[in-house]
């Protein structure tokens, strides 16, 4: 693999989100969160965290717009328990000429940078897993259509698999391994760490379009 043996053996099931002594025995909530443009991306779960909308990001017409330098939706905040696996299920549209990009991003936040991320590159949708301790790994997806688009990314045993419409990108690698930094483990698996209408807060990794929702669940479920 472009990690080699050691990041597949951090990548084992379970490997992370039973990490913590602190996970305890609270039950993970079936609906983790769910972010809404009609209705502001305040939390319609009942968890009650809602989407702050940074660096002028804006709801226009029920939608996320981030078409500024650095505008980005963020959702920050620790568990008390564990997320043996994930579905984050979006609705975005593409602008017709979108060309480079990103809209999503779930990572650690401690100083290791382990991330999640949807981009957009040369017009085409690409995951990529970016891990500081073992270097990155993508699957480059369909290119983009200028209509509204269902990305949906699932975390399930150590595995990171991203679906365009219902349709999973694949390659003959596989999907992605989830080789995560020894030091991030507890952080990432433990805490919720998105972002939403960009890939990164930097300039020219915000999405080149407008994003209707993002449902986080805490079951790794084929859209």
């Amino acid at each position: 693999t472009p990690f080699g043996a050691l990041s597949y053996v951090a990548a084992l099931k379970d490997d992370g989100y039973l990490f913590s002594a602190n996970a305890g025995n609270v039950k993970t909530p079936d609906v983790i969160g769910e972010w809404k443009g009609e209705n502001g991306f305040r939390d319609s779960s009942p968890q009650g965290h809602d989407m702050k909308l940074l660096n002028g990001a804006k709801v226009v017409g029920g939608r996320l717009v981030t078409d500024v330098p650095m505008a980005v939706g963020e959702v920050k905040f620790d568990c008390d328990y564990a997320i043996r696996e994930a579905t984050y299920d979006m609705y975005v549209t593409p602008s017709a000429d979108a060309k480079t990009g990103g809209v999503f991003a779930k990572a650690s936040y401690c100083s290791v940078a382990d991330v999640v991320r949807i981009d957009v590159v040369d017009g085409c949708w690409e995951l990529l897993w970016l891990t500081e301790r073992w270097g990155r790994e993508t699957r480059r997806g369909p290119k983009l259509e200028p209509r509204r688009t269902r990305l949906t990314v699932t975390i399930k045993d150590g595995f990171v698999r991203f679906y365009v419409d219902g349709r999973e990108v694949t390659s003959p690698r596989g999907p992605v391994k989830l080789a995560v930094s020894p030091e991030a483990r507890d952080d990432f698996y433990r805490s919720v760490n998105v972002l939403f209408g960009a890939s990164t807060p930097h300039p020219g990794f915000n999405f080149p379009g407008t994003c209707e929702s993002l449902r986080f669940t805490s079951k790794a479920i084929v859209p």
